[in-house]
């Protein structure tokens, strides 16, 4: 019967020679995918392939929790739980111009209405101001 196998274990400096890549890259790569080496300073295959090639598990539960994100987002929307984008920001504009004719409009000192445009801006739209797409002085 034949003797198992002792496991090997690398060095950075030796898993970078023997896989073709920078020993500092291969530290990198093993940090980014919080992989330690272990209590002998070294690290197996396993875990220098995982940095080398990432891992195929791991990608596909990505992908398979990608897939329903966005399987539950179109089921939303025809449900019209969401909103595209692009009309809430249309509609935001609609608001936007609206809201600035009434101001503008208004019997508002100059100085008033300058603070009322301050105030919206504060709320969050950056070129709320009258009549420009400029952010307010």
């Amino acid at each position: 019967m034949a003797k198992p196998q002792k496991p090997i274990r690398w060095t950075l400096e030796q898993a970078g020679s023997e896989f073709d890549i920078d020993a500092q890259t291969l530290g990198k790569r093993l940090r980014a995918e919080s992989i330690e080496c272990g209590d002998d300073g070294r690290f197996g295959t396993k875990q220098i392939v995982t940095a080398i090639a990432g891992d195929l598990e791991k990608e596909k539960t990505r992908n398979e929790a990608a897939k329903a994100d966005l399987h539950e987002m179109k089921r939303d929307l025809e449900r019209g739980k969401l909103i595209p984008s692009e009309r809430v920001r249309a509609s935001l504009e609609e608001l936007k111009v609206a809201i600035s004719q009434v101001i503008d409009h208004s019997h508002l000192e100059s100085k008033q209405k300058a603070t009322i445009y301050a105030n919206l801006q504060k709320l969050g739209e950056r070129d709320f101001v009258a009549g420009t797409d400029e952010p307010a002085e």
